[in-house]
């Protein structure tokens, strides 16, 4: 006699993140503090279990990160030339998003020079399109040198339409 097996295999659950990264203004003097954020969405159509997302600096630096609730954030580490933020939660619901702030002090690097910040977001649920799971933003350094010049001494008479000539 002939059996017959019937086995239901569960649905593939999939979960379709997506991330930005903004740090206006755009350029920034050393020592001023520049305001990063990045938002993480979910469009599903399944909660993205074990989220996680990743911040990069290209420039070691103490961050510090407004998470929102449900969400863990580790201590920053600094690597060589780079400084990395993780921060995971159990699921992003279908629908849902999480935005993050974080904040840095601009460091002392030649003027003109781009600090960046890379994200990076996956989870345990499959995503099917991640190719927008990444974000980057940029803060270019505007380094100005801060001179004054102040004139020391009795003042000279100086006539009408002459040059005058000041040792500095």
């Amino acid at each position: 006699d002939a059996v017959r097996v019937s086995i239901e295999v569960a649905q593939f659950r999939s979960a379709d993140l997506a991330l930005t990264a903004t740090a206006p203004p755009q350029s920034l003097h050393p020592g001023e503090t520049a305001t990063w954020t990045a938002t993480i969405g979910n469009a599903g159509p399944n909660a993205a279990e074990s989220a996680a997302v990743a911040f990069v600096f290209d420039a070691q630096l103490t961050p510090s990160i407004t998470a929102p609730s449900g969400w863990t954030c580790a201590a920053a580490v600094q690597e060589a030339a780079t400084t990395t933020v993780t921060c995971t939660a159990p699921n992003l619901a279908t629908q849902a998003s999480a935005s993050f702030t974080l904040t840095t002090a601009v460091p002392a690097l030649a003027h003109g020079t781009a600090l960046h910040m890379a994200v990076a977001a996956r989870s345990q649920t499959r995503d099917r399109a991640n190719g927008d799971n990444q974000a980057t933003a940029e803060v270019t350094v505007v380094a100005a040198a801060h001179l004054s010049v102040q004139i020391a001494g009795r003042a000279l008479p100086v006539r009408k339409r002459a040059i005058a000539t000041f040792l500095v």
